[in-house]
């Protein structure tokens, strides 16, 4: 009985011991440095801020059960159903959906580089305890922003 009580007090100091050196050997990785930069520059940067308000404020304009395969439609759809939207008009309507678009485009692009590096890192410390550090020291940081500035 003391053997198994030792055995199992010796297993989880040593998952706490390997969790702590992890989470150190994550917090020092260079690539992890410029990963909680770039990604805390971004997602707090006013592009992006703007980008998700914008999202939101289109979409809240839409039927709630919309929803469409073919996005090149949107014109001929919204055409026919502009009573069933918020939209003013429905040249007001295919105005903000080609800004929705743009600016889709523009923060796919913007996210490549941090999406990227962070599927690295997360490859390489793996996926529970990269995104448990990465939830901690990065998404905490901006998602105060986040609140700050209106966005859920």
């Amino acid at each position: 009985m003391k053997k198994s009580f030792l055995i199992l007090l010796v297993s989880l100091f040593s998952c706490f011991a390997f969790s702590q050196t992890t989470e150190e050997n994550i917090l020092k990785d260079e690539e992890f440095i410029k990963l909680k930069k770039e990604s805390i520059t971004y997602y707090t940067s006013d592009f992006y801020i703007n980008y998700v308000k914008d999202n939101k404020d289109f979409k809240d304009k839409l039927p709630e059960k919309y929803y469409t395969d073919d996005h090149t439609n949107f014109e001929n759809w919204v055409k026919k159903n502009i009573k069933l939207t918020k939209f003013k008009s429905v040249e007001e309507a295919l105005e903000l959906y080609k800004q929705d678009v743009d600016r889709f485009v523009s923060n796919k692009e913007g996210e490549a580089e941090i999406n990227n590096l962070f599927f690295k890192l997360e490859k390489k410390y793996g996926r529970d305890v990269f995104n448990s550090v990465y939830r901690e020291y990065v998404f905490t940081e901006f998602y105060k922003v986040w609140q700050e500035k209106g966005l859920k």
